[in-house]
């Protein structure tokens, strides 16, 4: 990117694919332990996956991790490669993988315009049944799950962006990084049996 100007104290910038970057730069120097990531690039599952993965070797029971492109709104838009204006690409297919694989993480899927999010709690940098299983998940996901469920495009169980319960699991979380143990079982309790919900003055899908 051509920035105007310096980035500001703590913040970097690499010019570089993201599997260049974890693989060859200083990561653990560069980034130290992340409390929050955004995950956003090629809209292709072994992509969107694989970051995931990298990240979550430098995180902390507490961090959170943001996927966006969750919800694409029309099954073209959910196809790997590209054939419209917009597209989310098949990151939808992140969600059942880690339903799968990752039943110990939290996932929230958020109802956030044009694409939705998706936001991962309980990240574990020991956890390694990812990276045992990539090459299978990746293909898998690639040449069987070809077309995209029908509770994405309803965007089915989704959190409204303003739903209080994401404030209050925000707040618990950063309450609890300054104590030694983070209670991702309380979170894992206020989460379970929240789905669906609905907020008062707040207009939902149908």
């Amino acid at each position: 990117p051509a920035l105007p100007a310096p980035p500001p104290p703590h913040h970097h910038v690499s010019l570089m694919a993201s599997d260049d970057f974890f693989t060859f730069a200083d990561v653990g120097s560069l980034l130290g332990t992340l409390d929050l990531v955004y995950i956003d690039g090629m809209h292709q599952i072994e992509h969107a996956l694989k970051d995931v993965m990298n990240v979550e070797r430098h995180c902390h029971p507490g961090s959170i991790v943001i996927v966006d492109g969750i919800y694409p709104t029309h099954p073209v838009q959910a196809e790997r490669h590209r054939r419209s204006r917009f597209w989310a690409g098949d990151v939808w297919k992140i969600i059942p993988i880690l339903r799968g694989i990752r039943p110990d993480l939290v996932l929230l899927p958020i109802d956030t315009e044009p694409t939705g999010s998706l936001i991962i709690i309980g990240l574990d940098p020991n956890n390694d049944a990812l990276w045992k299983g990539f090459d299978v998940v990746a293909d898998i996901a690639i040449s069987q799950m070809t077309e995209v469920h029908d509770e994405f495009l309803a965007r089915e169980g989704a959190l409204h962006p303003r739903d209080p319960l994401l404030q209050r699991i925000f707040e618990t979380l950063r309450d609890s990084r300054t104590g030694e143990v983070v209670p991702i079982d309380r979170v894992r309790s206020m989460v379970a049996g929240a789905l669906p919900r609905t907020i008062a003055g707040v207009a939902q899908r149908t």
